[in-house]
């Protein structure tokens, strides 16, 4: 049977807010959205949330589970140091039961729905982190494949080949060209979605500039270089570039280390764009050229990353740290980064807006006249419902 949601803000992201607005759903489906006077002449059955915002639920395109117990918050401060930090990230990982990683996984996904997260996309190694995931919340895996050597690229090809979920790789830097070039070809046979960290930090710009750098003695470090990479000398953007692996399926996170001319490759090959910024602060590793990108006509979306690198996994801080370094990016802008953009971005078009046929609305508390600015901008804590 359809029913009427109606709330004093309806904010589709996806065209205008309406004040005292309607949305009808049936069978889980949103049907139509209007003023609630325009609605009221229709057959449905009415639920009226009084005083507050009725909008789409939140997309978190880019974290993994798989570090929820490795907290940021009173551990080793980075201060631009990705090795350092990577160093103690690895030996967090190796003395940590699997027990405690998937209750950590757990809590982090719990934790999301409840902020209002509908969609989320997981990078990490075991699946099964979010097999048994929350009833409503979508949750994308990509297992991540990474490795530089010659001998561990035909190890994860392997492991590749006899798995069923879909792959990933880590990044330009970490990941042999040949693995690149077979993950992201078997990427395109299926038409799936091609998550990779890219220019993140000044050290992974130096190494595939050089060969040198810090990046190149840590992997001698953990005896994974045998010569076999040759420096591209150029940008992590320009590398993806030349491989052929940007496309409108290509989703580059981070982007902190990038110039015009990477924004001009990556608004020419249609390539999709995930903001870290929470990530990028903690790890002190910049922050990426945000206004240049959506000049350059680019549609950023937004993640979290992990509690490895970011004290809280919350996509309403996302949002207030985007306004918070970027002050003159408008709230629709910011709201659509963490909504509608980040849908298109996961391939998931039936999330991030209230328009018909799509499937996710949240109801935030809210009583005042500017909703796009308080959902974007205001730092108070979101009070949410669910209602698909």
């Amino acid at each position: 049977m359809a029913v009427l949601h109606r709330a004093s803000w309806v904010v589709p992201v996806v065209s205008p807010p309406i004040e005292n607005g309607g949305v009808i759903i049936d069978h889980g489906r949103i049907i139509e959205v209007d003023t609630f006077e325009n609605l009221t002449s229709l057959y449905a059955q009415t639920i009226d949330h009084g005083e507050g915002i009725l909008m789409p639920g939140l997309v978190n395109c880019h974290t993994h589970l798989e570090l929820s117990h490795c907290h940021a918050e009173g551990q080793y401060t980075p201060a631009g140091d990705m090795v350092g930090w990577i160093r103690e990230l690895l030996a967090s990982r190796a003395i940590d039961p699997p027990e405690l990683i998937a209750a950590q996984a757990r809590k982090c996904l719990e934790d999301m729905y409840a902020e209002g997260v509908d969609l989320i996309a997981d990078i990490g190694n075991d699946p099964a982190l979010t097999r048994d995931h929350i009833k409503g919340l979508q949750v994308l895996f990509f297992h991540e494949l990474l490795g530089l050597s010659k001998q561990a690229a035909e190890f994860m090809a392997k492991t590749m080949a006899s798995g069923q979920s879909p792959y990933t790789c880590h990044a330009p830097y970490s990941t042999n060209k040949e693995l690149l070039l077979q993950v992201k070809e078997s990427c395109r046979e299926v038409q799936q979605i091609f998550p990779i960290h890219t220019a993140e930090s000044r050290a992974e710009v130096e190494f595939l500039q050089s060969g040198q750098g810090d990046f190149r003695r840590f992997i001698e470090e953990l005896g994974g270089w045998d010569n076999s990479f040759t420096a591209p000398g150029c940008s992590p953007v320009q590398y993806l570039y030349d491989l052929d692996l940007l496309d409108n399926q290509t989703l580059c996170v981070h982007c902190v280390q990038v110039d015009d001319h990477d924004l001009q490759l990556l608004r020419q090959t249609k390539s999709r764009v995930c903001l870290c910024i929470g990530s990028n602060e903690y790890l002190g590793v910049g922050f990426p050229p945000v206004e240049e990108m959506l000049m350059a006509g680019l549609r950023p979306c937004l993640g979290t990353d992990s509690l490895a690198s970011n004290p809280v996994l919350s996509m309403w801080r996302e949002m207030n740290l985007i306004h918070h370094y970027y002050p003159n990016i408008p709230a629709s802008t910011i709201l659509n980064m963490a909504t509608r953009n980040g849908a298109l971005a996961l391939g998931c078009p039936e999330y991030g807006g209230l328009a018909e046929n799509q499937a996710s609305m949240i109801f935030v508390k809210y009583t005042g006249q500017d909703p796009l600015e308080y959902l974007a901008f205001d730092t108070a804590q979101k009070h949410v419902a669910r209602w698909l």
